[in-house]
């Protein structure tokens, strides 16, 4: 991977992971870390503008691609992970150590998004739904689907999910393969609107 400085297109610094494909990046809130995601199971945390690295996790031990990460936005000490197996996976950066995980049962998730307060994390996978859970009990607290599939009317994806994105509390848009954006309130679990003709096919598209 290669970083560039916005104010003329230099090289910054590259580095390699174990040989391994990247899966995805975020930088931390302040700006100053960088958290990656790999294709065998790693992650890693490195320093924004020197590429030191300053933590590793073995987050899937038996090598599943991890396909996203996010910062928890009010501790930046916590990352949530996400694999194709359907771990979700929270670590501490400082302690080196998993906090918590939970598992969706043949769902790749292949992205997820933290709301702005930090209280509910929603997911997206192959499976075509929206899932969203309490961020400190890591129950599942919404669960958006397709309800039908009736000409014109949009209640639900009917394919693979690869964005997801909070707009505010209690507001979600998610895409992928169906080209149809949709923003959802979680709340309620129902549509609030749909946009067709963007498809969305990882996890770093922006809505």
């Amino acid at each position: 991977m290669t970083t560039f400085r916005i104010n003329d297109s230099q090289t910054q610094w590259t580095a390699e992971h174990q040989k391994s494909d990247i899966g995805s990046l975020r930088f931390s809130p302040d700006g100053k870390f960088l958290a990656i995601t790999c294709f065998n199971g790693h992650a890693f945390v490195r320093n924004a503008s020197r590429s030191r690295i300053v933590a590793s996790f073995n987050v899937q031990s038996d090598g599943s691609p991890l396909l996203a990460v996010r910062w928890h936005p009010k501790n930046q000490d916590q990352l949530i992970f996400s694999s194709a197996k359907g771990l979700i996976s929270s670590w501490s950066i400082s302690q080196n150590k998993e906090l918590w995980s939970l598992s969706e049962n043949d769902n790749t998730v292949n992205s997820l998004d933290i709301s702005p307060s930090g209280a509910t994390f929603a997911t997206v996978g192959s499976d075509s739904k929206v899932r969203v859970y309490d961020t400190e009990t890591h129950k599942l607290s919404a669960h958006m689907a397709t309800q039908n599939y009736m000409q014109g009317l949009v209640t639900g994806h009917t394919n693979r999910v690869f964005a997801s994105l909070y707009l505010d509390e209690s507001t979600v848009a998610t895409g992928g393969w169906d080209n149809t954006v949709i923003v959802w309130d979680t709340r309620s679990g129902s549509v609030v609107r749909s946009i067709f003709g963007p498809g969305l096919c990882g996890n770093a598209s922006v809505l």
